[in-house]
């Protein structure tokens, strides 16, 4: 019987913290934290955690899958070849944001992936990228928001937002009648600034994972669905 990720007690792990009985490495290099679990999904840090546990709990997905936090993209892009090269991995996600580099993000994940003899597509997919290897290996990689655009997990929650919400514009017009010279933001923090300005209005002001749980944030959006979708065929019952 399989349980629900709420109920796994290494369902998120923060990288470099002694959070499983196991003795862990400083060393992201060296030794990874979820070195002896079978399956894995990497995120660049915290948020990405939570808003993806949030998801999978709203979304009653069921499945095993250790959230592993690394704690910055460098982090996380350094530890690719030795998370996949573990001697117990069958599958290994990565979820990483865009930013404003698509393509070159996609290539250093995939020169990563080449050292331990693992060949991505020259192209991400759409949907988000799958590759099954003949010795049973699997590795699965998101690009943030949507696999296509320049951004990241901030866009993503963007998305999340229902149309016809009508807080929204209240939130995206304060933000923009703020002086220039009175931003303690840079640009390219103005829609994290707009998100939490939404956030502060609802029922627990200023959480994401909140948002996502009372609903107030929408799952049923296309981009979500596919973000799900990609999780649910990538942990699939036939690997986990």
């Amino acid at each position: 019987m399989q349980k629900t990720l709420s109920s796994l007690p290494y369902r998120t792990l923060r990288s470099g913290n002694p959070l499983t009985s196991t003795i862990l490495s400083s060393s992201l290099d060296e030794l990874s934290p979820s070195r002896n679990t079978p399956h894995v999904l990497l995120v660049e840090g915290r948020n990405d955690q939570i808003v993806i546990n949030k998801l999978l709990d709203r979304s009653k997905i069921e499945t095993k899958i250790p959230i592993v936090d690394k704690q910055g993209v460098d982090n996380l892009l350094r530890s690719i070849r030795v998370e996949i090269g573990c001697s117990r991995r069958v599958i290994t996600g990565v979820v990483i944001d865009a930013n404003d580099k698509i393509k070159a993000r996609w290539e250093s994940i995939r020169d990563r992936v080449k050292q331990v003899g693992i060949t991505l597509p020259k192209t991400y997919r759409k949907n988000g990228t799958i590759v099954d290897c003949e010795d049973h290996r699997r590795v699965g990689v998101w690009i943030m928001p949507n696999n296509e655009s320049a951004g990241g997990l901030e866009d993503f929650v963007r998305d999340m937002i229902p149309s016809d919400d009508d807080m929204w514009p209240m939130a995206v017009n304060f933000v923009s009648s703020i002086p220039m010279d009175k931003r303690r933001f840079r640009d390219k923090r103005e829609l994290i600034s707009q998100i939490h300005s939404w956030l502060s209005g609802q029922e627990r002001p200023g959480l994401v994972g909140s948002a996502i749980s009372s609903h107030d944030l929408s799952i049923d959006n296309s981009l979500t669905v596919a973000f799900l979708n990609w999780i649910q065929e990538l942990f699939s019952e036939k690997y986990v």
